[in-house]
């Protein structure tokens, strides 16, 4: 993805906050190094130096935190402005054509919570994902889920479903979180102090771990649901848009799980 070429980072020339002093060239050898100390330095200016609460920033950023794995810099950061217990929140099933969208919190104990196996849901197989799930939920301060139904996306929209979905799991936390980090979602709002964050899920230990909880849960849901409606094959897809799943909607129509107010949904019903 980075070679030797600048041109990816041309974008950098006259940005208002970064300006020339961070146009550079990364090449095979030094890419992994400057990488990692160019994107730690730049989410803590970026985030805790600006009132928004996220800055747009060029695309080649977001492709340099996609190098990286999950730490607690954005933790330690609110740790130093007086905040101590800080729930991380991420969901899962944004996208899927049925079956519930599922948000988890979580709060770690950030001073003695170490693993180099946590990451992005996404870029964890399956296999690993439901290994560090129970650990995580065994070595936090406290974890819960919060679901919203397919009917109730149906009726609230996903945008609004997914803020719902966030809002119940941190409701059902044990403990009382003094600051949430949640991956982006737009116009959110919590009655306690929070950050949104832009691929959050890749950069946060609490919301990658956050995002571990919520994607295992939800695909036990889905195989759950794939023995009550056993014509969908949803234990293969978890209710995303596959092929397959196409080809059993055109078979069977829908069922009640599916999202009828997706466009694809309501496409494969005429």
């Amino acid at each position: 993805m980075m070679g030797s070429s600048s041109a990816p980072f041309d974008q950098f020339k006259g940005h208002t906050l970064l300006g020339n002093a961070f146009h550079f060239r990364l090449n095979s050898l030094t890419a992994p190094r400057a990488v990692k100390s160019f994107q730690r330095f730049l989410l803590l200016f970026n985030i805790y130096s600006l009132p928004a609460t996220v800055y747009p920033l060029p695309s080649t950023i977001y492709a340099i935190i996609n190098f990286m794995k999950p730490t607690f810099d954005l933790e330690n950061k609110i740790v130093e402005d007086g905040y101590t217990l800080i729930a991380g929140i991420d969901e899962a099933g944004r996208g899927p054509w049925a079956g519930p969208l599922v948000a988890a919190a979580v709060i770690l104990d950030i001073k003695n919570f170490t693993s180099e196996e946590v990451n992005d849901s996404k870029k964890l197989t399956a296999k690993k994902r439901e290994a560090l799930s129970p650990w995580i939920k065994e070595n936090c301060l406290a974890w819960a889920v919060g679901e919203v139904s397919s009917e109730e996306i149906d009726t609230l929209g996903l945008q609004l479903g997914n803020k719902t979905a966030m809002k119940r799991a941190i409701e059902k936390l044990d403990i009382k979180p003094e600051f949430i980090l949640t991956d982006y979602v737009g116009k959110i709002d919590f009655r306690t102090p929070f950050r949104t964050i832009k691929s959050g899920d890749q950069i946060s230990l609490s919301i990658a771990s956050a995002s571990i909880i919520a994607k295992v849960y939800r695909d036990g849901l889905m195989q759950d649901l794939a023995k009550q409606y056993p014509l969908y094959g949803f234990e293969k897809h978890k209710g995303y848009g596959t092929k397959l799943h196409q080809e059993m909607i055109q078979e069977h129509g829908i069922c009640p799980i599916h999202r009828q107010c997706f466009k694809p949904i309501k496409r494969l019903q005429k």
